[in-house]
């Protein structure tokens, strides 16, 4: 059960919205859940093609992704960009991260793995 859980929530991860390339502290608008701004879609898709993030990068990925998705949906907004820097992330990398885990299976595993990983240490 905590597999199918993992799985889960990292599906859920992996479907968050991009944060916005020109306002850092925009990020997750509710209204862009399932796709990234357009502002996000060309830099993501160039990284997500070339797709060589360094595991401290997937990991703060996924920091920041569960850090946004724990706030209140009207917070979110407001927050993003200061969870972003506070994870070393700016939000073009965080927009290629996300791109990549979708479109790129190995990139898509490496994310699960952070999840599982982060996942086991709260069950601990």
């Amino acid at each position: 059960m905590k597999t199918l859980n993992t799985f889960a929530f990292g599906a859920l991860l992996l479907s968050a919205g991009a944060v916005s390339a020109q306002d850092a502290n925009s990020a997750l608008d509710p209204a862009q859940m399932d796709e990234p701004t357009a502002e996000a879609t060309a830099p993501a898709a160039d990284a997500a093609a070339s797709a060589h993030f360094s595991d401290e990068q997937i990991d703060a990925f996924v920091g920041a992704a569960i850090d946004i998705r724990a706030l209140a949906p009207e917070a979110r907004q407001e927050q993003a960009g200061a969870i972003l820097a506070e994870h070393g992330l700016d939000p073009d990398t965080y927009n290629a991260i996300g791109a990549a885990a979708q479109s790129d299976e190995d990139v898509a595993e490496r994310v699960q793995l952070a999840i599982a990983e982060v996942s086991g240490r709260n069950d601990s």
